[in-house]
Formats: structure tokens, C-alpha cells, sequence
């Protein structure tokens, strides 16, 4: 059992990762820019700009696959 549960993590986990890096790397630079400008700390960024701006694709990459 413990070999299935490994199995399934990585196969799981990694496919993820992915999405998220993809989406992440498509996030327009104008929303990057005005969290610069508002001078956001690194937690608000992530938080208000990069999770909001990368929901949507990584729910629907995860739902497709």
C-alpha cells in the first residue's frame, strides 16, 4: 500500500507543479508592475496578485486532466 500512495503522490504532485509554473509564467507583467508600484510585500503579491491570476488555469488544467 505504501508503494500505491508513493506512486500516486508524485504522479499527482509533479503534473501540478507543472500547471502551476506555466500559469504562473503567464501572469501579464502589468499585474506585477502595479504590485511593484503599490509597493506590496511579498506576501500580498503572492496572496492578491499571482493566486487570484492563477486560479482559474491551474482549477481548469487540473479538471481536464
Amino acid at each position: 500500500m505504501p508503494a500505491k500512495v508513493a506512486f500516486g503522490a508524485l504522479h499527482g504532485t509533479i503534473p501540478v507543479v507543472l500547471f502551476t509554473l506555466a500559469a504562473v509564467r503567464n501572469i501579464p507583467a502589468a499585474y506585477l508592475r502595479s504590485a511593484r508600484s503599490m509597493r506590496l510585500s511579498t506576501r500580498d503579491t503572492v496572496l492578491g496578485v499571482l493566486v487570484p491570476a492563477t486560479y482559474a488555469r491551474i482549477l481548469t488544467r487540473l479538471r481536464v486532466k
